[in-house]
């Protein structure tokens, strides 16, 4: 074949395969449509420029119905959350109305508990996470799901709800498993299951960040146990970290625990502290300290506080009488003595 026939043939292909290009024209997505570049806005994280271009395309797409026009409102939704806009919650509610054949449902539900769990409306973030099928969720999505929701739960006071979305991921290593053993944990203590609350709180006794915490708590629980030991190997580090309010309560647990293993002179040290910086202590507290004074010898004191702790017909009242009969007695003040002995019957 000739040089003349090999360019004739080539312009007659030309000239065919622009007239075919004729025939079958680009579509705008292939040419960079608004919901593509919708897309790549969303990626790069330009939600506003996102929304503008879904919108758009919504707007003009003449297939209503089509998959890529629920994409695009599915994703202009997550866009406005990502924004904290006010119609978020709107977009997303107008995306499950319209499309409830679409298996973005689930992810737009989650994604609404999302929403408002990130603004502290927890009525509303439950309100949405109750509707979340968990079996359809991804894998990695659990546990932040089953956190937030039940922190949900505990921040609006369904503490039984919460219980069993805590402990859903407090036995598993996760990021989320730590908090979640916190507030399980606390919520034990809330509800008197001491043992359980404090096996919680030992297993964060070395977390980075609930450990400056949780030894207050475990403080607590073995004052409520009547561990003394418990409580003097731990209570007396903790007054270098603790705050004001914390030391005072410390000092009554540390006080109590000497107290009780007769270790008066121990005991008076913190028992001190703890009245001096209470706002008010009950007439137990009041009697120990008093008795610790009788112990260690420093009767003024001793007769002082008896006598501000008041009279009752209790068991208590009649061991005070007793007390501040023998005080007045080393006192050698008998006729006081006589009369507190006498009024001890």
């Amino acid at each position: 074949m000739n040089r003349r026939k090999l360019i004739f043939i080539s312009g007659i292909l030309l000239i065919f395969f622009f007239q075919l290009s004729a025939q079958v024209p680009f579509t705008d997505k292939e040419l960079g449509s608004d919901y593509n570049r919708g897309m790549e806005l969303f990626y790069k994280e330009k939600y506003a420029g996102a929304i503008r271009l879904f919108d758009s395309y919504v707007k003009n797409e003449r297939d209503k119905g089509s998959i890529d026009v629920a994409e695009a409102e599915y994703y202009s939704a997550i866009s406005a959350m990502n924004l904290f806009n006010p119609d978020a919650e709107y977009r997303m509610m107008t995306f499950i109305a319209s499309y409830p054949e679409s298996p973005r449902l689930n992810e737009g539900r989650l994604a609404l508990g999302n929403y408002f769990y990130q603004n502290k409306n927890y009525r509303k973030a439950v309100s949405y996470y109750e509707t979340v099928n968990r079996q359809h969720l991804e894998k990695e999505k659990l546990p932040e799901y089953f956190f937030r929701y039940g922190y949900s739960l505990y921040s609006k006071g369904d503490q039984s709800k919460a219980l069993l979305m805590f402990s859903e991921i407090k036995d598993i290593d996760t990021e989320y498993t730590p908090p979640a053993i916190y507030y399980f944990s606390q919520i034990a203590y809330e509800q008197k299951m001491y043992q359980t609350a404090m096996e919680g709180f030992m297993k964060l006794k070395d977390d980075e960040t609930f450990g400056a915490i949780v030894p207050f708590y475990i403080v607590q629980i073995l004052y409520i146990q009547k561990d003394y030991d418990g409580i003097l190997e731990i209570a007396p580090a903790l007054l270098k970290s603790a705050g004001k309010e914390r030391s005072i309560e410390l000092y009554r647990f540390i006080g109590d625990a000497y107290y009780n293993k007769g270790k008066y002179n121990d005991a008076l040290t913190y028992l001190e502290k703890y009245s001096e910086g209470a706002k008010s202590s009950d007439r137990a507290d009041k009697y120990q300290l008093g008795y610790c004074y009788y112990k260690t010898g420093e009767i003024d004191q001793a007769v002082k506080i008896f006598l501000e702790i008041g009279v009752r017909n209790d068991l208590l009242t009649q061991n005070i009488w007793n007390l501040l009969g023998d005080c007045y007695l080393k006192k050698a003040d008998k006729n006081r003595a006589k009369a507190c002995i006498w009024r001890s019957f």
